[in-house]
């Protein structure tokens, strides 16, 4: 089951590079709250950073703009933990 979400949002997002910038905009504007009652804080907080890091993302003012709603959703304790790990993560990667 929880492959078969993880393959969804990676369409998903392959549809926010690649669609027209208003089909970029509904996108992104539905994912954040269904992303936040399918995966953990973690993961969301990892995908969607990444994905505004991605230099191959053409619309990075959309993703910011679910990063944003993405930090707002969790809760304070929760928030700084998962940017710290993903921090780690990023810094790692690269």
């Amino acid at each position: 089951m929880t492959d078969n979400l993880i393959y969804h949002t990676t369409i998903s997002y392959s549809r926010i590079r690649r669609g027209l910038p208003q089909e970029a905009e509904l996108i992104t504007g539905i994912l954040p709250p269904l992303m936040s009652s399918m995966f953990t804080s973690q993961d969301i907080m990892n995908k969607v950073i990444g994905e505004f890091l991605s230099e191959q993302q053409p619309h990075p003012t959309l993703i910011a703009r679910m990063v944003y709603e993405v930090t707002m959703n969790q809760t304070c304790d929760d928030l700084f933990t998962c940017i710290e790990d993903s921090a780690k993560i990023l810094l790692y990667m690269n």
